[in-house]
């Protein structure tokens, strides 16, 4: 298990816990654990809307609702997840409108809080899976 880094004696959550709760929440459409992980000045951006979200409440409002859309409509299988200590990136299947597609959720991390994200195509991955000295992987969903 990942211990925790220290800060002025504070302990703070790993990439690698981050990247589990997101993960998380994800598989489950909860978003109630993300907002430990998030700083308040967080940014939210998707390749498929031009305008940035600014703050961690206003995202967790959007996801909160988006969440309870997809519970209706399908819930996103979270098929692999990537991690090292600056980025997270977490890979998403989803079901819209009866068809199968391929999404990718990227976070910065910075001082032990999620600072960035970004839902974009899986071909903008920065974390190379296969080199483990760059991140690792585990894949949340065994079932």
């Amino acid at each position: 298990m990942d211990k925790k880094a220290e800060t002025n004696g504070a302990s703070r959550l790993t990439p690698r816990e981050m990247a589990q709760i997101i993960a998380d929440a994800w598989k489950n459409l909860d978003i109630s654990a993300l907002r430990e992980i998030l700083a308040e000045d967080y940014e939210y951006t998707s390749q498929w809307v031009f305008d940035t979200m600014r703050g961690a409440e206003t995202y967790l409002d959007y996801l909160g609702h988006k969440f309870e859309a997809m519970k209706r409509s399908g819930r996103p299988n979270v098929t692999d997840v990537r991690w090292n200590r600056e980025l997270i990136e977490i890979d998403l299947m989803q079901s819209i409108d009866g068809e199968s597609h391929k999404g990718m959720l990227a976070f910065d991390v910075k001082e032990g809080k999620v600072v960035r994200g970004c839902m974009c195509r899986p071909d903008f991955r920065r974390i190379d899976s296969n080199n483990d000295t760059i991140g690792f992987v585990f894949h949340a969903n065994k079932e």
